[in-house]
């Protein structure tokens, strides 16, 4: 089974974006999840994340298990969103990665999408949550 995927920005279920009802329909919603040693920012039309070594709250989000049958379509739909890959024309804005998420008052492994840098107009959100920061 592949790791889970934990979203939290346009493609929580809260979301109106197309991505967001893509995912729906490929996955399975396990529900809310927290990401600590990060940051939330918003940028506008969407969010990013970044690790960090000073206390903030955690970043709030979703957790989504992919359907293994649609595993690999899936997974290159969203890292083709996200910026990554062949079919991006510019150099990858994310990297997906395997982080630790806080779900169900235990940890487990799950994938999300990391900014490499962060823009300076960036604003940092810091509740953590892009859900009520921005009315996705």
């Amino acid at each position: 089974m592949n790791h889970p995927l934990f979203v939290y920005g346009t493609l929580l279920s809260s979301s109106s974006h197309p991505m967001s009802n893509y995912l729906a329909s490929r996955a399975t919603l396990l529900g809310a999840a927290r990401l600590h040693c990060a940051c939330l920012y918003d940028l506008g039309t969407y969010p990013a994340i970044q690790f960090t070594n000073q206390v903030t709250s955690p970043v709030v989000g979703e957790l989504y298990q992919l359907h293994e049958d649609q595993f690999a379509e899936t997974i290159a739909a969203l890292d083709s969103y996200e910026g990554i890959g062949p079919a991006s024309t510019i150099p990858d804005l994310y990297e997906r990665l395997v982080v630790s998420v806080e779900f169900n008052r235990s940890t487990c492994q799950a994938w999300t999408y990391v900014m490499h840098s962060i823009p300076e107009s960036a604003v940092l959100v810091p509740t953590g949550d892009y859900s009520t920061w921005h009315r996705v």
